[in-house]
Order: C-alpha cells, then sequence, then structure tokens
C-alpha cells in the first residue's frame, strides 16, 4: 500500500446511489416518553394545588433565558462559550418546565475537565457528525454509529475523517512515499478516514505548535506529515499528539446538510478534550460518550442503543 504524505483531495460525493434517509428517529421515541412522564407529574401538581388561582396548564411565571452569562474575555474559546450558553439555557428552561437536573444537557460538572458537547442545528467546520443508530447496519458499515469530525464544510462541499474507526495497522507496517517523515510515528495507529481519497493520508493533531497547521476548533489542528515530523524532531510536540486517517469522508455542495435535515446525522459541537480522547477512539465508546455529554434526550438514546434499541427496520414509519 503507498500512501502520498499529506495528499488531501476535494470532497466527492456519496457513490452509493440514490440518497441517505433515516426512517425513523428514536429521539422521538425518547422525547414522547419525556413528554408522557413531564405530563404526568403535571396533572399530579394540579390536582394537589386544587381547582382555585388557576388552571395546572398554565405557562410557567419563570423565564428560560439565563440569569446570568458566563464570563469573556480576548482569549476566550467561542465555541466553549457557546457550549456554556447552551449549559445555562438548558438548564434554565429544564427547571421552567419542571425538569430535573439530570435530564438537563450539559451539566456545569462536565466543563471541570475540559469536556463538553451539544447539539447544533446544521454542520459547520469542526463539529462532530454522529451516525443514526439505524443507519449503516448493512451497507457502509463502516460508518456504523460514527463519530466524524468535519474538517471543512463550505458551499463546495464537506470532508472529514472518522474518528473512531482505528485499523489493525501502525505506521510501521506501512509504505509510504517519504518512509523519513512517517519514521518518528511508526506506532502511531492508522485510522480509517472514509472511502474518498485512496492513497492520501490527513493528520490531525491537538499539538498547537506545529508548522503551518490549519486549525479546525479551538484544540484540532490539521497539518501535513513533514510539518508533524518537524515538530517532534524540534521538541516541540509528541508522537501520540497525532493521529493518522487513511483516506477522509467527503460530500458535494449541499449533500451533508441534506443528509443532516434526513436524519441521517446528528450534530453537535464537541471539545478537543472529548472529540480527540484516544481511550474512546477505539470504537462505539466515543459515540455513546458524546451523546451521553449533551445529556437530555441525547443521553437516553445512548442508553437506549446500549440497551439493544432501538431496533429499527428501514420500513418503520417515521422521521426526524
Amino acid at each position: 500500500m503507498n500512501l502520498q504524505p499529506g495528499a488531501m483531495g476535494a470532497a466527492r460525493p456519496w457513490s452509493g446511489g440514490g440518497s441517505r434517509k433515516a426512517s425513523h428517529d428514536p429521539l422521538r421515541t425518547v422525547h414522547a416518553r419525556r413528554a408522557a412522564a413531564f405530563h404526568g407529574r403535571r396533572r399530579v401538581v394540579a390536582s394537589a394545588s386544587g381547582s382555585g388561582g388557576g388552571s395546572g396548564d398554565d405557562a410557567p411565571s419563570s423565564s428560560s433565558l439565563p440569569d446570568a452569562l458566563p464570563a469573556a474575555g480576548p482569549g476566550t474559546d467561542w465555541r466553549a462559550y457557546r457550549a456554556r450558553l447552551a449549559a445555562l439555557e438548558a438548564a434554565s428552561s429544564g427547571a421552567a418546565s419542571g425538569g430535573s437536573e439530570s435530564s438537563a444537557p450539559l451539566a456545569a460538572a462536565s466543563f471541570d475537565d475540559g469536556r463538553w458537547a451539544h447539539s447544533v442545528p446544521v454542520p459547520e467546520t469542526g463539529c462532530i457528525l454522529l451516525a443514526h443508530p439505524s443507519m449503516f447496519g448493512v451497507s457502509q458499515t463502516y460508518f456504523r454509529l460514527a463519530a466524524i469530525l468535519i474538517l471543512e464544510c463550505s458551499e463546495s462541499g464537506s470532508l472529514g475523517v472518522i474518528l473512531n474507526r482505528p485499523t489493525e495497522h501502525h505506521l510501521r507496517d506501512m509504505t509510504f512515499t517519504d518512509e523519513a517523515a512517517t519514521r518518528p510515528f511508526g506506532g502511531n495507529r492508522l485510522y480509517m478516514g472514509g472511502d474518498v481519497g485512496q492513497n492520501s493520508i490527513i493528520v490531525v493533531t491537538s499539538a498547537g505548535a506545529v508548522a503551518d497547521a490549519t486549525e479546525v476548533a479551538a484544540g484540532i489542528r490539521v497539518c501535513t506529515v513533514g510539518a508533524a515530523a518537524a515538530a517532534v524532531r524540534a521538541g516541540k510536540a509528541r508522537p501520540e499528539e497525532f493521529r493518522f486517517f487513511a483516506q477522509y469522508s467527503g460530500w458535494g455542495p449541499g449533500q451533508l446538510q441534506r443528509e443532516c435535515k434526513a436524519g441521517v446525522w446528528y450534530v453537535a459541537s464537541v471539545s478537543s478534550q472529548l472529540a480527540l480522547s484516544e481511550k474512546l477512539a477505539a470504537g462505539a465508546e466515543l459515540w455513546h460518550e458524546v451523546l451521553a455529554t449533551m445529556g437530555g434526550p441525547y443521553a437516553e438514546l445512548s442508553q437506549l442503543v446500549q440497551d439493544g434499541e432501538p431496533r429499527l427496520s428501514p420500513g418503520e414509519e417515521g422521521g426526524p
């Protein structure tokens, strides 16, 4: 296998034919269960409070907006700031609706170790795609419960790499065009980044002192193999701070946005500490951990999948 270090082609559309669409969104099941439980609690409260003073269906008087905003300075990571805003709003909204603290996404404690995740409405550079649990069970199974880091998202297309598909190979097992550049990374595992871009290698790093690296998000950068090797040889980075992906996942103009709208992917903003966790990169663990960190119905969805639900078939009704 002859891989060209640092090569990164243009994103190409999915070649599987037709269009992807999730036939059923298990989050609807989670939301339905939570709604039923919530309305049950409201009936109990209304019964206990009696008929005087208004209806039990009255809207809550408290605002769902947070009372205070997190502090921000010149060096604040805007994604982390947005995550804190999402956490405050979710907590405030949960309190206003009578929800429990455990059901609120993004508990404040999740920020203590730099790990956070929350949903975003549309894909963006630096986000994580989480595959719908009923998709990719038959074809393209490498996307089954995949967590894909989006490295580029623009009008011309999108590309990313699967973070949780390690291969059985290490770089020392491979043949490269520039052997000297890859020699410092002989012990690094090779990951499968996707099904596009044969003979391409993409390097993702958390190291901050790599020449000409492109920042995808705070703490996540893309660089060439040569730049990675130079940083290691100069003592500015360690080999374990780099992850190597063979090929990548690509979408044509507007394709990823259509697939997200169709429910094929859940879209999340995720901290670099969580996204690049090597301990979670062996398989479905990263998919589950991101959903669990997002909290609320996403955490419940993760639990449903771990418990063997939902067992969905393409013929089931429903949609996102």
